[in-house]
């Protein structure tokens, strides 16, 4: 069966089109742009199927300095960028394909099932028991990177019980610091340990 739950991404609407109605709703500009995303005439999407996710400004020029219109109005560049949750009828979602990136199923049904923690007061006979034991035995990530995603990473996995390594070829924060001290003011540089390289990634110790 099809997924009627669809995760849209990159919907973009320019602010000089958006109107006062767009900021953390679903204005009609922003309903035609996730109907055009989706291949769909407007009137057949109703605009309370559609749920704003996310919105974030994005100024970004694109193709040079000139506006979308090639008018060179750079304000033209400035839009709107959207991350909405969709739901289709049957017949509408029969013509949706995942586009990485794009397009793809809801959050929910994108979850990986080791993530979704067991219901509560789950009762487990011995059978099953032994069971589980095997099977979080057998469950053990490796993480490569201390950085900022492979740190979150690896504390969601641990949250749910899985058996998780973290790797990280770098030295830890408070060794990293003077490493990168030692960078700075006397030019001593430690390739295992400085800007790029050690726990909690690049902006740990600089602006990104």
């Amino acid at each position: 069966m099809r997924t009627l739950e669809w995760r849209l991404f990159g919907v973009e609407v320019p602010v000089l089109e958006s109107g006062p109605d767009n900021l953390l709703n679903v204005s009609s500009a922003l309903h035609r742009a996730v109907a055009q995303q989706l291949s769909l005439e407007p009137e057949r999407l109703p605009i309370n199927n559609v749920h704003l996710v996310r919105q974030s400004l994005d100024a970004r020029p694109r193709g040079g300095r000139r506006g979308r219109s090639g008018s060179g109005d750079s304000d033209r560049d400035v839009c709107w960028s959207h991350v909405v949750d969709v739901t289709l009828t049957p017949e509408q979602a029969k013509r949706i394909k995942a586009q990485p990136g794009r397009i793809m199923p809801s959050a929910e049904e994108r979850v990986a099932p080791f993530l979704v923690p067991p219901p509560p007061n789950q009762a487990l006979d011995k059978a099953s028991a032994g069971g589980a034991a095997a099977s979080s035995a057998a469950s053990h990530v490796l993480v490569v990177g201390a950085g900022p995603c492979g740190l979150f990473a690896a504390l969601t996995l641990a949250r749910a019980g899985v058996r998780v390594t973290l790797l990280e070829r770098g030295k830890p924060v408070e060794e990293r610091g003077r490493s990168i001290g030692a960078l700075i003011q006397r030019g001593v540089l430690d390739p295992e340990s400085n800007f790029c390289y050690g726990e909690g990634g690049a902006g740990t110790c600089s602006d990104g």
